[in-house]
C-alpha cells in the first residue's frame, strides 16, 4: 500500500514537473514568435518601400517617356521639314 502511495506521489512531483516544463516552453516559443512576428513585419515593410521606390524611379519615368517621345519626335521632324532639309 505504501508502495502505491509512493509511487502516486513520484507520479504527482514528475506531472507538476512536466507542466511547469511545458509552461516554459510556452513562454519560450510566445517569445520567439513575438520575434519572428516583429522581424516579418519588417521584412513586409521593406518590401512595401522597395516596391514604391521601384514605382517612383522606373515605372513612373517610362510613363513620362511614353508622353515626352512623341512630343519630342514631333518638334524635331517641324524643325527639319522648316529648315528645308526635306523629311
Amino acid at each position: 500500500m505504501e508502495e502505491n502511495q509512493g509511487a502516486a506521489a513520484s507520479a504527482g512531483k514528475n506531472n507538476q514537473q512536466t507542466a511547469v516544463s511545458l509552461d516554459q516552453q510556452l513562454r519560450e516559443q510566445r517569445e520567439l514568435l513575438e520575434k519572428i512576428y516583429a522581424s516579418a513585419e519588417k521584412t513586409r515593410k521593406y518590401f512595401l518601400w522597395t516596391t514604391w521606390a521601384t514605382l517612383i524611379t522606373f515605372v513612373l519615368p517610362l510613363v513620362a517617356l511614353a508622353f515626352v517621345i512623341p512630343y519630342f519626335l514631333s518638334q524635331y521632324t517641324s524643325y527639319l521639314s522648316g529648315s528645308g532639309l526635306g523629311l
